[in-house]
């Protein structure tokens, strides 16, 4: 008689002894695996969180060189400002003499005098250069300020007629004015005075026959935003109203594009210089920024960046020391 053999023993060999029955090998070889693994996860999360460490570290300093840059600009443009206002101020009285004593010896000189041709001649020298004092001062932001709530478009719409005498027919001139945009506190003499320039500027750079845009704008612009201005100041994240100027003219390349705004610095001739200068002062006079766009061959775009009214400062704004 043949012995019984138990149907779980059959079952078992039938399934390569995965039955019931346990193998202490293999049980020790998926015990080591299971454990590598674990050790492998734990390890990789360390090596990320290194690489986290890393990237932060990075950044951190890519952060302070920036913001080491950006200081090292604010504090050369203030010492340029600080030399141009103590030159105009010299200047200044200097000037008022001058005048002062041009006009007397005009009231003194009969009509038909050779001598008044002269005098006159001295005088309006010095009306230059007092109006020469007055575009230094602009440069290092100095001067009184007519504040007011003021809307770009309408300030830009209502110089349409000067803007064209400043184009002189060389280039033409496009606005391009947004509505419903957000009021900015600042000074229209001032202001206009920046959009000006800026075309001025513009259509020297241009061709004749060129092509001036005038643009208004709203815009919402966070910290990123505004780390890309041209020597802006620590500005808080919000609205702001911005006026740009853009020209097809010559461009420039990355030196001339560093020293735009340096006083006297110019690209077209001597004895030029003081209108970007001026641009720079009043806006950040104004707690603004300005963005530059330009490569050689092909243009250039200026966008001025005002704070939208009533916009909340950590510091105090400069006009807040103005006279108003």
């Amino acid at each position: 008689m043949c012995a019984r053999i138990d149907p779980r023993t059959i079952a078992e060999i039938r399934d390569g002894g995965e039955g019931e029955t346990r193998h202490p090998t293999k049980e020790r070889v998926r015990g080591s695996s299971v454990s590598g693994s674990g050790r492998s996860a734990a390890r990789l999360a360390a090596e990320l969180e290194t690489l986290r460490g890393q990237l932060a570290a990075a950044a951190g300093e890519a952060e302070g060189l920036r913001l080491g840059a950006r200081t090292q600009e604010a504090r050369r443009f203030e010492g340029l400002a600080a030399l141009v206002s103590g030159i105009a101020h010299d200047f200044n009285n200097l000037l008022t003499p001058i005048l002062g004593e041009a006009s007397l010896v005009l009231l003194d000189l009969p009509e038909g005098s050779p001598l008044r041709l002269r005098v006159e001649r001295i005088r309006a020298a010095a009306q230059r250069g007092a109006a020469l004092t007055a575009e230094m001062v602009h440069c290092a932001g100095g001067g009184s300020y007519d504040l007011r709530r003021l809307d770009l478009s309408r300030l830009v719409g209502g110089a349409r007629v000067q803007l064209e005498g400043t184009a002189a027919g060389r280039v033409e001139l496009s606005l391009e004015l947004a509505t419903g945009l957000p009021q900015v506190e600042g000074d229209p003499g001032r202001l206009a005075r920046v959009v000006r320039n800026l075309v001025e500027n513009a259509a020297e750079a241009s061709d004749a026959g060129g092509r001036v845009v005038v643009r208004t704008a709203a815009s919402r612009l966070d910290h990123a935003a505004l780390a890309r201005s041209f020597f802006g100041p620590p500005l808080p994240e919000g609205e702001y109203a911005r006026v740009e100027v853009e020209d097809w003219g010559a461009g420039m390349g990355v030196e001339a594009r560093a020293r735009l705004f340096d006083p006297f610095f110019s690209t077209k001739f001597t004895g030029r210089g003081l209108g970007l200068a001026a641009v720079l002062g009043i806006v950040r006079a104004h707690r603004g920024a300005i963005e530059v766009e330009t490569r050689p061959g092909r243009g250039t775009r200026v966008a001025v960046l005002l704070p939208a009214a009533g916009i909340v400062y950590r510091t105090t704004p400069p006009w807040s020391s103005i006279t108003s």
